[in-house]
């Protein structure tokens, strides 16, 4: 098992049902994997700190899954640079306030359709 940060893995932050579903390659490469190492490290692991474990509902998107799913034209997602989280063991909505009001140093922090938490950083 491959770890990007003390906490998540290289499996978690690349799985996508999208692309299993289609049969895609959702693989980063090198400046991609160097992104969600830095994400993991520098939001995820803090944010995990303070609300508890986080799952990963979707992490690096290939282009063509990015496609597939609905994404935005310019998603960080395919940067590696986004994830959309769920907190196991908190409140959705307290999680992401506490996001919100913390001095984790995220881009951008959207609280989607009250299902997850989509948080990107972009260094």
């Amino acid at each position: 098992m491959k770890k990007l940060s003390e906490h998540f893995t290289y499996d978690e932050m690349t799985t996508s049902q999208t692309a299993v579903r289609f049969s895609l390659k959702n693989e980063p490469g090198e400046a991609e994997l160097k992104n969600l190492k830095m994400l993991c490290k520098n939001v995820l692991e803090p944010f995990r700190a303070k609300v508890g474990p986080l799952m990963v509902m979707s992490g690096y998107r290939s282009p063509e899954v990015n496609r597939k799913t609905g994404g935005a034209l310019k998603s960080q997602h395919m940067l590696g640079q986004a994830a959309d989280i769920i907190p196991t063991k908190c409140d959705l909505k307290k999680a992401y306030l506490c996001l919100v009001d913390s001095k984790i140093p995220f881009d951008q922090a959207i609280f989607e359709f009250g299902r997850w938490i989509h948080v990107s950083w972009s260094g």
